[in-house]
Formats: structure tokens, C-alpha cells, sequence
């Protein structure tokens, strides 16, 4: 009969331990793809119904594995939403070592193994070192055969998860590529939409200046008293441009004021001092007249009166204009040398805008000086138009 002494005891103790774990996991590895464990209880060999019975696979760090049961306390599974996001992550570096990483654990264990074997059969007696030399061998195999299988499991589980990845990088490709699509789309039905209302917009203040083209300004029609009596005003206004009008516009005249609507534009006649120290008290008046032709008569019948008529341009244009001028002002022309004349002029059915300049002395004649096309009536618009204040060729829309 053998006699071992503590420490090769300690030994095939701490062997038979750790055969034991291996052996563990090697089976939760080995079951993955057999058949599943027969759940529910066993019958005992006394005939007697044993309880459920007790994982023989564990896991370090399974998430359903229960500790000891401590009296009084009721022990409870965890569920995934109770893991701390920590442990989660620690969980998840331990599920994904690969069979290397695996393989340096398995190198410190054979290399433990075989310090501690030696360790044992130094102090065995001569007599039994051949048998306990055996034992430990087979011991040896046995535990590398299960460190094989567990590489070779783990290995399998890379394969499969780079595959799982593989799949799942292509779907997230394929998806990127048609979220991709959709925003190209996405953005080209917004710029056809900017564009589409930029272009109505203009439309739209395009007939607003041509409506204004049927309209006369007069800033200087004397009606010879201070009053804010409007049907006064008119009534005085019409007088005093029959008075002036040269005698052979008269009928001409007629015929246009009567298809023509008078406005006042001002609260009430203010007065001023012209030439030779008179006095006279005007306001701006609007001949709206029935039609382009209408306009241009009457405005030819007021020149010829000695009166300078000008152009009612809309309000939502004003500001535009106020930057053309600047425009031309860049070149060199400045209002206290030159007089500036701005027009609508329609070409192949598109409204343009012309300025032309012409010196105060002397008796020169307007020359073009730039022609812009309308802008869009919204005025939020005109920030998206950068070349909005280009100026075109003449006759070129």
C-alpha cells in the first residue's frame, strides 16, 4: 500500500481541482453543438425524485450562474438590465479571447505544471516516483487534450463572430450607401425647390414693375395754396396741367385724363421757393393710367409742359435699387456730377432694369451704364442669389 506524504497530497488535490474545472468547461464547450442537457429532475437509484440538477458546465462570469445560498436572503437571477455597464464591459473582453490569447493562459499552465510535477516526485521516495511519474502524466494529457479542445472551440467561436461582423459591416454598407442616395435626392429636390420659388418670386415682381410702368409720378405741380384736402388737390393739379399743357396736346390730354386715376400721394401740399423767389405748394401726384401707351402719351404731354415726370417703382423693389446705384457708382459715377436715370425695359417678355447717367453740365444725353434683372419679390430670397447685383449685357436676360 502507497504512503504519500502532505505535499503530494496538496498536489493531486490541487490537480484534481483543476482537472475538474477544466473538464467543466471543456463539456459547456463540447455541448454548444450537442444535443441539450435533459431538463427537469432524475430519478434516484432508491427510487426517490431527485431535485433539478446542478449545471455541470460552468462558466466564470455566466450571468444566470448563482453564488451560495446565504440564509434569510433570497437569492434572484440577474437580468441583463441589472449589470453595471463596467462589468458589462469586462464580460464582453473575457467572451472574445481568442484561441491565442488562450494559448499563452495554456503555456503558464504547462509550464506550472510541470515545475510543480517536479517539484513532487524530488521529494517522493524512489519507490513510488514511477507510479506517481505515470499518474501525473496521464493527468498531463488528459489536460492538455481539454485545453486543445477549448482552442479549438474558442477558435471556431472567432470564425463565427468575424463572419456574424463580416455580415453585418456588408448590411451597414448597404445601408450607409442608401441613406446616401436618399440625402443626394433629398438635396436635389430642395435646390429644385429654392430654384422654383426663386423663380416665381421674380415672376411676381416682374408684374409689379410692369404695373408701375403704367404710372406717372409728378413731384412739382404747383396747386397754389397749402391744403390737405384731397379733391382739392386733384381738382387743382388737373387745372393747373390743362394751363400748361401746350395747345396742341390739349384734346390729347383730355382723352388720356380721362382714362387715367389720380393719386395723392402726400398728406397735404407743402411749401417751396423756386426761381425768382416764388413760392408754391405741391405734392407728389400718381397718374395711374389705363396702359403702357397711356403713359408714355402723358408723359411726353407733361414734358412738353415744362413738367419732369419720374417712375413709381414698388416699395419691395426700393432697396434693390438703392445697391444698383451703388453699383454704378463703383464705376466712377457720382450723383453730384451726374444725374442718374433708372428704367424698366422689357426684353423677349423678361423685365430688366436699366441705368443710364448723363452729366450735369453741358448738354449731353444718357449713355446705358448697366442693366440688372429683377429681383425675387420675397426679399429673404435675394441672400440666395450671389450674383443677384451682377450687372448683364446690354439686351441679354
Amino acid at each position: 500500500m502507497a504512503v504519500f506524504n502532505s505535499d503530494t497530497l496538496r498536489l493531486l488535490d490541487s490537480y484534481e481541482a483543476e482537472k475538474e474545472g477544466l473538464d467543466n468547461i471543456s463539456s459547456r464547450n463540447g455541448g454548444r453543438n450537442g444535443g441539450r442537457e435533459q431538463e427537469g429532475g432524475e430519478r434516484m437509484e432508491d427510487g426517490s425524485e431527485g431535485s433539478e440538477r446542478t449545471p455541470d458546465r460552468i462558466i466564470p462570469g455566466d450571468l444566470n450562474m448563482q453564488g451560495p445560498t446565504v440564509p434569510g436572503k433570497d437569492r434572484t437571477k440577474r437580468t441583463v438590465q441589472d449589470r453595471s455597464p463596467q462589468v458589462e464591459e469586462v464580460r464582453q473582453t473575457r467572451r472574445r479571447l481568442n484561441e491565442f490569447d488562450m494559448g499563452e493562459v495554456f503555456i503558464k499552465i504547462g509550464q506550472t505544471m510541470t515545475k510543480r510535477t517536479a517539484e513532487v516526485l524530488a521529494r517522493t521516495p524512489d519507490g513510488m516516483k514511477t507510479h506517481l511519474a505515470e499518474g501525473l502524466d496521464a493527468l498531463a494529457r488528459a489536460v492538455e487534450e481539454i485545453m486543445v479542445a477549448m482552442s479549438d472551440g474558442i477558435k471556431q467561436d472567432r470564425l463565427e463572430r468575424e463572419a456574424a461582423d463580416k455580415v453585418k459591416e456588408d448590411r451597414i454598407g448597404r445601408l450607409e450607401s442608401k441613406l446616401q442616395e436618399v440625402t443626394n435626392i433629398t438635396g436635389s429636390l430642395t435646390n429644385n425647390n429654392v430654384k422654383s420659388r426663386i423663380r416665381n418670386s421674380v415672376i411676381e415682381m416682374e408684374k409689379k414693375v410692369e404695373e408701375a410702368g403704367c404710372a406717372v409720378k409728378v413731384l412739382d405741380i404747383d396747386v397754389g395754396k397749402e391744403t390737405d384736402d384731397r379733391r382739392d388737390i386733384v381738382r387743382r393739379a388737373l387745372d393747373t396741367v390743362r394751363g400748361n399743357a401746350r395747345e396742341d396736346n390739349q384734346r390729347w390730354l383730355d382723352d388720356v385724363l380721362r382714362r387715367t386715376r389720380v393719386i395723392v400721394l402726400g398728406r397735404k401740399t407743402t411749401r417751396r421757393t423756386v426761381r425768382d423767389n416764388r413760392t408754391e405748394f405741391s405734392v407728389p401726384i400718381l397718374f395711374q393710367c389705363r396702359d403702357r401707351r397711356d403713359a408714355e402719351d402723358l408723359d411726353n404731354i407733361l414734358r412738353g409742359a415744362g413738367y419732369y415726370p419720374s417712375f413709381h417703382w414698388p416699395r419691395e423693389i426700393m432697396d434693390f435699387l438703392g445697391a444698383v446705384k451703388g453699383e454704378v457708382r463703383k464705376q466712377g459715377f457720382d450723383e453730384r456730377d451726374y444725374y442718374f436715370k433708372i428704367r424698366p425695359e422689357t426684353r423677349d417678355g423678361k423685365v430688366q432694369i436699366k441705368v443710364e447717367v448723363k452729366q450735369k453740365e453741358g448738354n449731353g444725353r444718357f449713355s446705358l451704364k448697366g442693366v440688372w434683372g429683377c429681383p425675387p419679390l420675397q426679399r429673404q430670397l435675394w441672400d440666395l442669389m450671389p450674383d443677384i447685383l451682377q450687372s448683364r449685357l446690354v439686351g441679354r436676360i
